[in-house]
């Protein structure tokens, strides 16, 4: 049996001060990087990148650590961006080959002001706002916060793997409100002065309507985990699949989390009908993930349109919460290192209906040679071209 829950310490008789309304929590300078030149933001950047090889700029096809810089000036950007070119490959790139910000046309220093305004904040960042802040389109910057939420989702894929110790995990809806129609009140026959109730006017749930598993490691910055999924027959799975065999859940009494006992054995419950909290088991945390999450989809969010995008903002949910006892400059270097050292993301190129943009070239290029080869065949048949 796990040890029962208990509340920290408090001084004085009061409850100890939120970590986010401290001095300590918001360490990091944005006017200061607002300061910064291009060359610096790009010298900022280039350290995080190249923080293995000591801040010197790395082949990416051979892992040469020689190699020779020059200047292209870039039309679009008013400024010369930096070249690297291997000695022994020859390879040429640069410091955001090969990263979410591939094929990128944003400055260095809009890429850092967009990062430290997203990672200082607790519920979100509304792509509004960060395009007032970065100074570009507001498409431009809602893809860029899609690359960053991309980001976070594999800072915390590539930590220790399955959540070990004491878990709590719980399943929550999000989305398929449908707005009701205009009240028509009809009159009862059988009864004068009566109006008669439409039923059809609420419906009970929408067909956009997703459900959402969260999973939370108790402790100071315990990770994370939602996932999203359109029934609810798949949490079991996703429960077995990021919860460890030999963690401690906490659950609370659904039907879904019925079979969770034969693959987790110690597994404790709490009845919500009766009470939030009993001396052996609750869902507190896990609670307090579901309603950040719900909050930035209310807050600054005010409406997750497309379903599709739900995952993605979970993800920043999930990133948020596992690092809410940590200050701001070190979630911004945690994102920088996220975005710089993790793959490419599919927000990039012609991304729109997700299609890759290396399968659009591809198709592209075969409908050239196709082209090519109609051309040569009908001069060879004698067919004007």
């Amino acid at each position: 049996m796990s040890a029962p829950a208990s509340t920290k310490p408090r001084k004085g008789g009061k409850r100890p001060q939120n970590f986010h309304r401290s001095k300590h929590a918001y360490t990091l300078d944005v006017a200061q990087i607002m300061s910064f030149s291009e060359e610096e933001a790009e010298a900022e950047f280039s350290r995080i990148r190249f923080a293995s090889s000591g801040g010197f700029p790395k082949c990416l096809k051979c892992g040469c650590e020689s190699t020779t810089s020059f200047k292209r000036w870039n039309p679009s950007h008013t400024t010369s961006r930096t070249i690297y070119k291997c000695k022994m490959c020859r390879t040429q790139f640069t410091a955001t080959s090969g990263t979410k910000l591939s094929y990128r046309k944003l400055t260095f220093k809009k890429i850092l002001i967009g990062i430290a305004m997203f990672a200082r904040t607790c519920s979100g960042f509304s792509s509004i706002d960060l395009s007032d802040f970065m100074k570009c389109d507001f498409r431009t910057a809602h893809i860029f916060g899609h690359k960053l939420r991309n980001a976070m989702r594999d800072d915390i894929d590539f930590r220790d793997g399955p959540l070990d110790g004491v878990v709590e995990a719980d399943l929550t809806e999000i989305g398929g409100y449908i707005r009701p129609k205009n009240l028509r009140s009809e009159k009862n026959k059988n009864k004068v002065g009566a109006a008669k109730k439409n039923d059809w006017k609420y419906p009970f749930r929408g067909p956009a309507r997703k459900y959402v598993f969260a999973a939370v490691q108790r402790g100071n910055n315990g990770l994370a985990v939602m996932r999203i999924s359109s029934t609810k027959a798949t949490a079991t799975s996703l429960v077995t699949e990021h919860v460890s065999r030999h963690a401690t859940i906490h659950t609370d009494c659904g039907g879904e989390f019925e079979n969770v006992i034969a693959k987790i054995p110690d597994h404790y419950t709490v009845n919500h009908s009766r009470t939030f909290f009993t001396g052996e088991s609750n869902t507190n945390t896990v609670e307090s993930l579901n309603s950040s999450y719900k909050r930035a989809a209310r807050g600054p969010y005010r409406h997750i349109s497309d379903t599709d995008y739900a995952q993605l903002y979970a993800d920043e949910a999930s990133w948020r919460f596992s690092y809410r006892h940590t200050d701001t400059q070190e979630k911004f270097e945690r994102l920088v290192q996220a975005v710089a050292l993790r793959p490419q993301s599919r927000f990039r190129g012609f991304w729109q209906n997700k299609n890759d943009f290396e399968q659009r070239r591809s198709e592209r290029r075969h409908v050239v040679v196709a082209k090519k080869r109609t051309l040569q065949n009908d001069a060879r048949d004698g067919f004007p071209v």
